[in-house]
């Protein structure tokens, strides 16, 4: 359970702490629209239906494949899939249709059904399902196409459903103008577990303790800074899955002032309260010497 006040530090050498810094995300295609992206269903003695939207955002009409797999999340919270097992999700996923074209502006039903093969065992199961975009016409010889993936992550739940984690540490580190959280955690329960609610980051010395500033747990994040603050957004939602334990990176989205600052969470861990002030310091970044 996450504790009150927790503030435990991971204890990073500068080097690894700055080999965690997140590099700018690869751009995705902006003519997909999917809804929804996260799908989360019980398993019962029935089979579990499902739908997911399809949405041509663009000017052409698009022509996309549709796979399962089975997934995890690895070392860097990036998915990737892994052989499935008789007891993997994507081996009980029926889905329709499984090729198709959106015309421009017009959207696409896909449904699919849950039906286990074997009695599935009490737990998690998960699947991915992607939506490749085909090309046209093959790549010419010496040339490159970019196409369009997207993935909607399906969690199947049998028995009881418990979010629990462990927030084991949590680093403030800084490099070349960059601002990040470093949070550690264990999944402990049967389910994915993730945080969400906000972070509020303070010049230390405006920072009057969490007594001061009551518990305003809003689950998407939104509103604007508290007076004095430098910054407020949304905590990440990457989940963890149950029985990993992963280190999440919040970059902040802007550079702060050499000094000392507060980090202030409000939100949650799973099932359990996050709440706790997390003092750090910016340091000058060190200047190259003149040759």
């Amino acid at each position: 359970m996450a504790r009150f006040g927790q503030r435990a530090r991971c204890g990073l050498a500068v080097a690894a702490a700055t080999a965690l810094l997140p590099a700018a995300a690869a751009a995705q295609t902006a003519t997909i629209g999917v809804s929804p992206l996260r799908i989360e269903m019980a398993l019962g003695e029935r089979p579990a239906a499902e739908a997911i939207q399809i949405m041509n955002l663009g000017a052409a009409p698009i022509e996309l494949a549709v796979s399962v797999s089975n997934w995890i999340l690895d070392e860097t919270n990036q998915v990737r899939v892994i052989e499935p097992t008789e007891q993997s999700l994507d081996q009980w996923i029926v889905i329709s249709p499984l090729r198709f074209t959106v015309p421009p502006g017009k959207q696409q039903t896909v449904r699919f059904t849950v039906r286990p093969k074997v009695r599935p065992e009490p737990g998690e199961h998960r699947a991915m399902i992607f939506f490749d975009e085909v090309p046209e016409v093959e790549a010419q010889p010496g040339q490159t196409r970019v196409v369009g993936r997207i993935g909607v992550a399906v969690y199947a739940h049998v028995g009881e459903l418990t979010r629990r984690a462990v927030l084991d540490c949590i680093d403030v580190v800084s490099a070349g103008g960059t601002v990040a959280a470093l949070f550690d955690i264990s999944s402990t329960g049967t389910a994915n577990a993730r945080m969400a609610g906000r972070y509020v980051i303070w010049p230390a010395d405006r920072f009057k303790g969490l007594a001061a500033s009551p518990p305003d747990f809003v689950p998407d994040g939104k509103g604007p800074p508290p007076e004095g603050a430098a910054e407020a957004a949304a905590l990440p939602s990457t989940p963890v899955l149950p029985g990993f334990r992963r280190r999440i990176v919040m970059r902040l989205s802007q550079p702060l002032a050499p000094g000392a600052w507060v980090l202030e969470i409000e939100g949650r861990l799973g099932e359990d309260p996050l709440r706790l002030a997390f003092p750090f310091e910016v340091v000058p970044e060190p200047r190259a010497q003149a040759r």
